[in-house]
């Protein structure tokens, strides 16, 4: 991953707590789902980017064995 990812990543972390913080905090409740959410989308994300890594390491696994 690059660092802008990095970055990315960081910031919506940020986001996701300060979320979390101003729901519990002003006893919202839309905003502490709102924050639920945006845990979820993360969550997505992640394993999203798992797959493709994963799908990528096996190509080039397939890649080796066709080489040799």
């Amino acid at each position: 991953m690059e660092t802008k990812d990095y970055l990315g990543a960081a910031v919506f972390i940020v986001m996701v707590i300060l979320a979390f913080i101003v729901g519990i905090t002003t006893d919202n409740k839309l905003v502490l789902v709102a924050a639920y959410i945006l845990v979820v989308m993360a969550q997505v994300a992640y394993l999203i980017a798992f797959v493709k890594t994963i799908k990528k390491e096996v190509g080039s696994i397939k890649q080796l064995l066709i080489n040799k």
